[in-house]
């Protein structure tokens, strides 16, 4: 195929590192950085995201661009949407799957960020989100023609290292993608079992609402925290555990952090220096 040739070469280009101040943008993943590699994309790397984005239906207007950062990420600058990437991680990426489709993902998943308005939130950002462009990029990956196998990849290929607060657990990002993968598929195949998505039925006790994050989370009456993706369909995120401490009812687990729940409904959570601060609240669910 040859898109896979066209986005190998974009990981190729190096060019001078130029200063840009005051930057105005946000990114996918919390990185912040300073500095672009100053191109106009040759025509095999606007080729590229062109290939992703007519599968959306929508005209070309985001550019790629080598970048300063650690992996890559979607940014808004002076009213104009990027990708930028870091050649360096496209090329180990690529050397370990030896399979461009990890490529065509990483930057599809970036492409979510923007299509999903996650770029136009004002720096806020949270494990949902994160979700919604995994989805995204398991759904565009299927329109093109890759198998579930060559969707996982980006993700199988890195560690429990890239979990962190803003980013959920691998685990859980690759059940996001199958979801995409295969909501685009039950679009092309007429005779597909809806039983091949990752359905969860329960019954909601408690929603939980974290500041800065419009994001809601709920808890069921099995102890499981969910977050419900754009379509409706419930991903489990966490635990409620019980708490052995008499100040609190319970602890909000997620990626193995805790969140202490008082009787109350506050949430609260340790500094460095062993002082608890309120970040959200619980609230109960009434039929």
């Amino acid at each position: 195929m040859k898109l896979f040739f066209i986005i190998s070469s974009c990981v190729v280009i190096s060019n001078q590192i130029v200063s840009q101040n005051n930057m105005a943008f946000v990114v996918s993943d919390s990185i912040t950085f300073t500095e672009l590699v100053n191109f106009e994309p040759d025509q095999k790397a606007k080729q590229a995201i062109n290939q992703i984005l007519k599968y959306t239906g929508l005209t070309p207007n985001i550019t790629i661009v080598s970048a300063n950062v650690s992996t890559a990420v979607s940014f808004v600058k002076n009213g104009k949407r990027y990708i930028g990437y870091n050649p360096e991680f496209i090329k180990k990426i690529n050397n370990k799957t030896n399979n461009d489709w990890a490529t065509v993902s990483i930057i599809a998943h970036e492409l979510g960020h923007h299509l999903c308005g996650h770029t136009i939130q004002n720096n806020k950002l949270n494990p949902g989100d994160e979700l919604s462009a995994d989805k995204f990029s398991g759904f565009i990956l299927q329109k093109m023609g890759a198998t579930l196998h060559d969707a996982q990849l980006a993700l199988q290929s890195v560690n429990t290292s890239m979990d962190t607060i803003k980013h959920p657990p691998i685990a859980i990002r690759l059940i996001a993608v199958t979801n995409g993968w295969y909501e685009a598929q039950q679009q092309s195949i007429a005779n597909f079992k809806e039983s091949k998505l990752a359905t969860i039925t329960t019954t909601l006790l408690l929603k939980c609402m974290f500041n800065d994050d419009e994001n809601i989370y709920f808890v069921d009456d099995k102890n499981r925290i969910l977050w419900y993706d754009n379509t409706g369909k419930a991903i489990v995120i966490g635990a409620k555990e019980t708490s052995n401490n008499k100040q609190y009812q319970w602890y909000y687990v997620y990626n193995g952090i805790k969140y202490a729940v008082d009787n109350k409904g506050n949430m609260w959570t340790e500094t460095l220096y062993g002082a608890m601060f309120k970040v959200g609240i619980v609230k109960t669910i009434v039929d």
